[in-house]
């Protein structure tokens, strides 16, 4: 993992006990299918305590999404966890 972003409502801290945890992992170089990346990390959501929206993109589609409503959210709203800010 090269990044790690909670964003969403736990992030901005207006969380519910139902809402799910929005995580954002970056990846190095990756040919398989966004979904097939998946399994990869059920260890580290296991250790959540609550269900996960999880988006995993390569560093290259990350780069990508520069000037989206997604990079912007978790850029500027969200809490980077992995490598520590």
């Amino acid at each position: 993992m090269r990044e790690v972003w909670l964003f969403g409502s736990l992030a901005r801290g207006s969380a519910t006990p139902r809402s799910d945890a929005d995580l954002l992992i970056v990846v190095d170089e990756d040919a398989r299918r966004p979904m097939d990346r998946l399994p990869d990390f059920a260890s580290f959501l296991e250790g959540l305590g609550r269900p996960a929206d999880l988006i995993v993109l390569t560093e290259a589609e990350w780069r990508a999404r520069e000037g989206t409503a997604l990079r912007r959210e978790v850029v500027t709203r969200g809490i980077r966890l992995h490598p520590p800010a």
